[in-house]
């Protein structure tokens, strides 16, 4: 048994959930998704998966949650049409905010509920080329990341600031989106997260 109450598992017996939607699909096509040793089970939840109210696995052993907060943004329409006065623009970006919060809330309480050792990641920046665009998006992540960091630390989880593991032009496939080596640079430190906290970590600790 390890500090932090949970089981010390062997390697084979692990099953990690990656629950969202964020770079969750691009590591389940990588050829070792957790990296190598690893000979657990890996498995992805879609946040529609979720919402359709499909439960996880019953041998789950890990979650790492992480949500696409740059696609949410996009989505939003914070960074289209006409310039609007900054007390609107800010309420928009709070709304889209706590939208997003609502969807970040129900996957930590599901996989705290299942028992589960859970991880959460921020979102990564985005690449994009105009410069204007790319100023608004770092400047809209920063408050969806304030939602997702304050959320981890109430639960006294331990945060991937996948911010600071990615940034490199070669880490992107596009603006919004990681090529491998983007990817493989996220589940190296993801690996590292879950490591330590299979040894006992129980603090809230931040991986780069």
């Amino acid at each position: 048994m390890a500090d932090n109450g949970f089981p010390t598992l062997e390697l084979s017996d692990k099953h990690v959930i990656l629950l969202g939607d964020a770079i969750l699909p691009d590591i389940g096509n990588l050829n070792d998704p957790l990296g190598p040793g690893f000979n657990g089970r890996l498995s992805l939840v879609s946040l529609k998966e979720m919402s359709d109210g499909n439960g996880l696995p019953n041998d789950a052993t890990h979650a790492v949650v992480c949500l696409e907060g740059n696609e949410a943004i996009a989505e939003s329409g914070l960074l289209d049409g006409a310039p609007a006065p900054y007390r609107e623009s800010l309420a928009r970006l709070s709304f889209a905010a706590d939208a997003f919060e609502h969807m970040i809330e129900p996957l930590i309480t599901t996989a705290l509920g299942s028992g589960l050792l859970t991880l959460v990641c921020t979102g990564f920046k985005p690449r994009y080329d105009e410069p204007q665009r790319q100023q608004a998006a770092l400047a809209a992540l920063a408050i969806f990341n304030e939602r997702i960091i304050s959320r981890a630390v109430a639960s006294r989880l331990s945060i991937v600031d996948l911010r600071l593991v990615v940034g490199d032009p070669d880490d992107y496939s596009s603006a919004t989106r990681l090529a491998p080596q983007g990817l493989q640079k996220a589940v190296g430190v993801i690996r590292r997260a879950l490591d330590e906290a299979d040894m006992g970590a129980i603090r809230t600790r931040v991986y780069i």
